[in-house]
């Protein structure tokens, strides 16, 4: 039975709802790096291609995994220990001189610790990412076994009219969900390409390489000079394959979760036929669902009381420190190793205060939406009168119209910050850019704080929106049936 944990239509902590998807997020931020970290090339051959990229997006996912992360993780670790070995072999000495000797060895030394670190690194994160894909996968299993062996609800619900309405969302929600994987695949295949290009490209620069040396055995210098550019080449290809191979795994890991997301949408589907079966909303209900709110509303207010004292610390932290500048004038500037940075980090800190603050007003606001929408389902509940019921269609209307806009606004402010951060994490790439690593997590955790302060935001927005579609259909479905009625009624020998 799926877990029935949310508010009956209040869901603040909701971390799987459509806009703010984190696996997928930081999928597409893998890939992004990726890309950012290979040249551009020419077009891809076919072999490599074809055992890398599945045929075709558009056919349905297949159940079994292509590649298999038990196997893949015992090859990655014994390529991951030779690495290790071959850098630990790689003369130490030769890295501070070998760029300003401009000897080639020397460069070539330098340059073969640089792959080989490189290489490391992606193994290593290959294989936390195929402990991360075993455990999706099998958590995917589990979800079909269960999706395919539901008979029926354990119990009986004392609820059964919030425990068919929570199904509702749920049903929408999970079909929203698979609608946007779907679109995601087909746009990762594409941003595969690249990556398969630069490997098919760097194993085709091997056999010029070695025919190269082959030539040159008259000459002893010249063959060990090939002879080093020739292992460069080799290290830069497998840094390449092992790319492609990252690549796989991410779209893997897509596809298990779109598996793992129609597994448990058949599931929904399943329990919403059979939970609603004969219901009907009652006045239980709606004091069960208010007091719900209720506690919602407090648990808000005492988050808000929380970040204003933090607020009033904050500011009388930074005037001690305003003060303290002034007093000691250069001693403190010295002290300060990037104060860019850190004026930088007060800013932003005082942005994610503010923006929490922001955060938290709207979740009152349209938690008093949800209570409201609550009592309007109620008070046209068993309203039959078409007239009297198009107050509730334009009250309806009117606050759909309220919700998308603020939806937008908020989701365009989201999507500001994760941008920034993606763009600051290419940019960490680079070797040449400095600074404390302390200072830039310090960073990266107070945007982090931002996008999920919009992302809560988001999830009640739409809770809110979902909750007025389901009144709209209750009344939709109601009068479809009366007027089904009268129509037979006026036409008796129909």
């Amino acid at each position: 039975m799926l877990p029935f944990t949310k508010y009956y239509g209040i869901d603040l902590t909701r971390p799987g709802y459509r806009p703010i998807n984190f696996d997928i997020n930081r999928i597409l931020l893998c890939l992004l790096m990726i890309l950012w970290l290979i040249p551009a090339s020419a077009v891809p051959t076919s072999a490599l291609l074809k055992g890398i990229i599945q045929e075709s997006s558009s056919k349905p996912v297949p159940s079994q995994s292509r590649i298999n992360p038990a196997t893949l993780i015992e090859e990655i670790k014994l390529k991951l220990a030779a690495t290790s070995s071959e850098l630990a072999a790689v003369p130490s000495e030769a890295i501070a001189g070998s760029a300003a000797a401009g000897l080639p060895g020397d460069v070539a030394i330098f340059a073969r610790r640089l792959h080989l670190r490189q290489l490391m690194f992606i193994y290593q994160g290959q294989l936390a990412r195929l402990a991360s894909l075993q455990v999706r996968q099998q958590r995917r299993l589990e979800l079909e076994n269960q999706a395919a062996n539901w008979s029926g609800f354990s119990q009986t619900s004392p609820h059964p009219f919030l425990r068919t309405d929570e199904l509702k969302e749920s049903v929408t929600n999970l079909s929203s969900r698979v609608d946007e994987i779907e679109t995601w695949i087909p746009a990762i295949d594409q941003a595969g390409l690249q990556v398969v290009t630069v490997a098919e490209n760097s194993t085709a620069k091997l056999r010029p390489a070695d025919e190269a040396i082959e030539r040159a055995k008259e000459s002893p210098d010249q063959q060990a000079l090939l002879g080093r550019e020739r292992d460069l080449l080799a290290l830069q290809n497998q840094i390449d394959l092992a790319r492609a191979m990252g690549y796989q795994i991410e779209k893997q890991t897509v596809q298990e979760e779109l598996l793992e997301t129609r597994a448990q949408l058949q599931l929904a589907r399943k329990q919403l036929s059979v939970a609603s079966e004969h219901v009907a909303l009652t006045q239980q209900d709606i004091d069960q669902v208010q007091k719900k709110i209720e506690l919602e509303n407090q648990h808000i207010v005492d988050e808000l009381k929380q970040a204003v004292s933090a607020l009033d610390l904050e500011n009388k932290s930074g005037q001690q420190e305003k003060l303290a500048s002034s007093v000691s004038g250069e001693a403190a500037q010295q002290q300060s190793a990037e104060p860019e940075q850190i004026d930088q980090i007060r800013q932003t800190q005082r942005n994610t205060t503010d923006i929490k603050l922001q955060t938290l007003n709207w979740l009152l606001v349209y938690v008093q939406m949800q209570r409201d929408i609550w009592n309007l389902r109620w008070e046209f509940a068993k309203v039959a009168d078409r007239e009297k019921a198009a107050e509730a269609y334009d009250r309806i209307a009117k606050n759909q119209a309220i919700l998308k806009v603020v939806h937008d606004y908020v989701n365009q402010q989201r999507h500001s910050v994760l941008e920034l951060i993606t763009s600051q994490t290419a940019k960490e790439l680079d070797p040449t850019v400095s600074g404390p690593d302390a200072l830039r997590d310090q960073l990266r955790k107070l945007e982090l704080d931002q996008v999920i302060s919009y992302s809560r935001l988001l999830g009640v927005i739409e809770s809110t929106e979902g909750l007025l579609q389901r009144c709209k259909q209750e009344l939709d479905e109601r009068f479809a049936v009366i007027l089904h009625a009268v129509t037979i009624a006026d036409f008796p020998n129909s």
